[in-house]
């Protein structure tokens, strides 16, 4: 049965934040779907080649690190770290957003790209 807390009202959870066998609940789904995630994109593990500077690999290398990160941030929550875990979804979110600017953000993401994966810094704006 899924947790109520996929469905959860925010201002419910915010009113009584330590629903702990809720939480234990979510905490094993959302472990089960990270599994799957995980499972998923590691079946592109050692298909790309090192010096590779392609979008597709961009955007693998950006897709697994929100994954370890969510499974970190997942972690904290279990050890009632939430302070720590937020600050790792907002790391999430900042990926996830510039792989979607890789996809279609163009000509200038195409620039873009190229100078990320010569580790030069692409601004969150």
């Amino acid at each position: 049965m899924p947790s109520f807390v996929w469905d959860r009202d925010i201002e419910e959870a915010y009113q009584e934040p330590y629903e702990y066998p809720g939480q234990e609940q979510f905490s094993r789904e959302a472990n089960k779907i990270l599994k799957s995630l995980k499972l998923f994109f590691s079946q592109k593990n050692k298909k790309f080649l090192v010096n590779e500077e392609t979008l597709e690999k961009a955007i693998w290398m950006l897709q697994v690190d929100s994954l370890e990160a969510l499974n970190d941030a997942l972690t904290l929550i279990n050890e009632k770290k939430h302070r720590i875990a937020v600050r790792l979804f907002r790391d999430i979110i900042e990926t996830l957003d510039i792989s979607v600017y890789f996809v279609f953000g163009g000509k200038k993401a195409e620039n873009d790209l190229k100078q990320w994966f010569h580790n030069e810094i692409i601004p969150h704006r």
